[in-house]
């Protein structure tokens, strides 16, 4: 008889906790797959958008102080920036992809509710988040605005130099 009470109490204490419930592992996982992709991310977008500022600044500067006419100068750097600035969702992907294989183990609820905790600002409320990858693809665009923002705090002329390479509308945090 005592068999049954505590098959009766073990069963109501499982029902009482969440059905998939993250271990804390399952979120350490998480958390260092999303680190290092976003530090991967940051850096190559980084990257990416330096060559392309230099090039065109080089442009404008030798017209600046030479006189030289950048017409070409600006052409050829122009193209190497659409470039640049082309492979930056292809980047954004495979940062997403490699994460969401850490991450998708745990339930969107569960990791919404961490997602500050795991040292990461909370999503933007503009985010349409109704799976992990959403919320995924919200933490990159993040990381990809804060790594832009830094661009421009180190290089104040990187939003005109994006601005005559064309590619100003596809990296709108490159501003003051």
């Amino acid at each position: 008889m005592r068999v049954v009470p505590r098959l009766l109490v073990a069963m109501l204490f499982a029902a009482a906790l969440p059905a998939h419930a993250a271990t804390p592992a399952a979120l350490l996982r998480c958390q260092k797959a999303i680190h290092g992709r976003a530090t991967i991310f940051a850096k190559l977008v980084q990257t990416a958008l330096s060559n392309c500022t230099f090039k065109i600044e080089s442009c404008q500067l030798a017209q600046e102080i030479d006189g030289s006419d950048p017409t070409q100068c600006l052409a050829s750097a122009s193209a190497v920036c659409a470039a640049y600035s082309s492979k930056i969702p292809a980047y954004k992907s495979s940062a997403g992809s490699k994460a969401i294989v850490a991450c998708n183990v745990i339930p969107l609820g569960e990791l919404q509710q961490y997602v500050a905790g795991l040292g990461f600002a909370t999503a933007d409320a503009s985010c349409s988040i109704a799976s992990v990858s959403d919320l995924l693809a919200c933490l990159f665009e993040g990381a990809q605005c804060a790594s832009e923002r830094t661009l421009f705090a180190l290089d104040p002329r990187a939003g005109d130099a994006l601005a005559t390479a064309g590619i100003a509308a596809a990296h709108p945090c490159v501003a003051p």
